[in-house]
């Protein structure tokens, strides 16, 4: 990759790709854990840095009957861009929880997002 070229991230490895999103959804499947307030400390052609908040939907009695969400400061590193269709792209987010979380919960969560590879 070139010194110029800087990836991007898509949101769930969904066009269109962005640079320094204010928000992530995570839990691509039902939207149930969401990165926001996303402020991005550095963006390169390796790896992008923010801090920000991790929410998540909490299921409690159910999924379907919740509309209560919790919150904890966090960390989010994008890393590993890979050369797709759409260009270069981020394609790992790890998120590590500085803040407050239940017991069960664990402080370190990692997505994987594989764009289409350039052909």
């Amino acid at each position: 990759m070139g010194t110029k070229s800087k990836p991007a991230v898509e949101d769930c490895g969904l066009p269109p790709a962005a640079v320094k999103p204010k928000s992530l959804v995570l839990a691509c499947a039902d939207a149930g854990e969401v990165g926001v307030d996303l402020e991005w400390r550095t963006w390169g052609s390796g790896q992008a840095f923010a801090t920000g908040v991790y929410t998540w939907h909490v299921c409690t009695p159910s999924c379907v009957a919740s509309n209560k969400w919790e919150k904890a400061s966090a960390t989010f590193a994008l890393e590993q861009p890979a050369l797709t269709k759409d260009g270069w792209l981020f394609e790992k987010l790890v998120v590590h929880i500085t803040g407050r979380l239940p017991s069960r919960m664990p402080k370190q969560l990692v997505f994987i997002w594989k764009p289409v590879p350039r052909r």
